[in-house]
């Protein structure tokens, strides 16, 4: 019998070695953000520390940030299977892109995220996902029961295009057995007639993200028209807590990257991420203006038990 040369040996066991023990394979997530790594610290932080990339396991997951003003990477052989896009710019430039890779856009409205032509077949292949940064209706309804248990008339002045929302809110405040005082903004100029007519028949007032209502010029005098009437306002942003709201309930960054790693885990495993298409944050914090309370003379629990409370309601 031919003896088999000592360099085809070596050959043939490495090639049974790789078939039966294959080598650890890196498997990349690229992390598009905003700006550079620092305009993210806390997100990119809290997912280097879940994924190191050199813990000598197989199989082991990668990351690999960039921004969103560079030019996404080419197609390769060794495009990442995952893509982690922060905001409204990295999420356009993660879907324009031309890697074959899911996609999870982390923190945008889900107006925008609706806006994306997720019917395509190829962004449909791709596995277009989303964590809003909005909070859910029911949620926020939620903390105005556990903040103001006495209130029963919800007021909220809302941007003409935000019919749905109106119609969501609607549905989850008859279920709590809460009545909705909105009013529907067609213009700009009408904003503060309409928010003073939701004043005079509310208990308390919601301050929700919407471009035709809120934003930096309207939020100090949408404040000072609740204050001046007594009513306390909830709302989704700490800033705007901190600013004169009574209370916020709100997703930090800390908590956005804990989804997203939970993400990333289930779709490394090789788990459907579709079936989670889009959602609002899991995760999420209440923080209480505790001289606001005050000088509107109302007793608060403290953060936590409220954000028990909220967790206890139906969301």
């Amino acid at each position: 019998m031919a003896r088999v040369p000592t360099h085809l040996r070596t050959l043939l066991l490495g090639t049974a070695l790789a078939i039966f023990f294959p080598i650890a394979a890196a498997r990349e997530v690229l992390v598009v953000l905003p700006g550079g790594e620092q305009s993210q610290a806390t997100f990119t932080e809290i997912l280097r520390r879940a994924f190191p990339g050199d813990s000598g396991e197989r199989d082991v997951t990668r990351i690999r940030f960039v921004s969103a003003s560079e030019a996404m990477p080419n197609r390769s052989v060794a495009d990442p299977f995952a893509i982690v896009a922060v905001g409204t710019a990295a999420t356009r430039a993660a879907v324009e892109s031309r890697l074959d890779a899911s996609i999870l856009a982390v923190g945008i409205s889900r107006r925008m995220f609706e806006s994306l032509d997720c019917a395509d077949p190829a962004l449909r292949r791709r596995k277009c996902s989303a964590i809003f940064g909005e909070q859910p209706a029911a949620r926020v309804l939620e903390t105005v029961r556990a903040a103001l248990p006495t209130a029963t008339r919800v007021g909220v002045v809302m941007g003409s295009l935000a019919e749905r929302d109106s119609a969501t809110l609607q549905a989850e405040s008859r279920a709590r057995g809460l009545l909705l005082q909105q009013r529907l903004v067609e213009q700009r100029s009408d904003l503060f007639r309409e928010l003073e007519g939701v004043l005079r028949a509310s208990d308390v007032l919601l301050a929700l993200p919407d471009p035709r209502v809120l934003d930096a010029t309207s939020a100090r005098d949408i404040l000072l028209t609740a204050y001046r009437y007594s009513i306390p306002v909830v709302t989704t942003s700490r800033s705007l807590a901190e600013a004169g709201a009574l209370v916020a309930v709100y997703t930090t960054p800390e908590q956005l990257a804990r989804q997203s790693v939970e993400w990333i885990t289930r779709a490394a495993a090789g788990r459907d991420v579709a079936v989670e298409r889009s959602r609002y944050p899991r995760y999420f914090s209440v923080w209480v203006n505790r001289r606001v309370a005050a000088s509107l003379n109302l007793w608060m629990a403290d953060d936590a038990e409220l954000a028990t409370r909220i967790e206890g309601g139906r969301e």
